[in-house]
């Protein structure tokens, strides 16, 4: 059975890339563009792994990577973000560098593709 992966990112034509590229590696994929989508879709089906952008459209990365944690639902997360919110330069409040340490993977924007399918693969155990 192919491993799902959810993508959550507005940005329409990175989601369309990244889905051609992970279902070439034989992954099954659904793709949303904000949060909102993210969330009712959570309550219908899931995922192995999560590739969530933070800045996204009516609820942000953080508070989907919140509500994910919150319910204990059980997969793995990749932060792919173009802000780098690693940086001490950033200034994050403590709940939010929290929640960030929680996710498996966070990787800045650009980003190598094959460094994120190394990943991808580690974390849902694909050789």
């Amino acid at each position: 059975m192919k491993k799902k992966i959810l993508i959550i990112d507005d940005d329409i034509s990175l989601c369309e890339e990244l889905e051609d590229i992970l279902i070439d590696e034989e992954y099954s994929v659904d793709k949303v563009f904000n949060g909102k989508e993210a969330l009712s879709i959570l309550t219908d089906k899931n995922y192995d792994l999560i590739i969530l952008d933070l800045k996204i459209p009516e609820i942000d990365g953080f508070e989907i990577l919140n509500f994910f944690l919150n319910k204990k639902i059980n997969f793995k997360i990749i932060i792919l973000s173009g802000s780098p919110v690693k940086s001490k330069k950033f200034g994050l409040d403590k709940e939010k560098k929290i929640l960030l340490n929680k996710a498996d993977e966070y990787i800045n924007k650009p980003f190598d593709i094959k460094k994120l399918l190394l990943n991808i693969n580690k974390l849902l155990d694909k050789k």
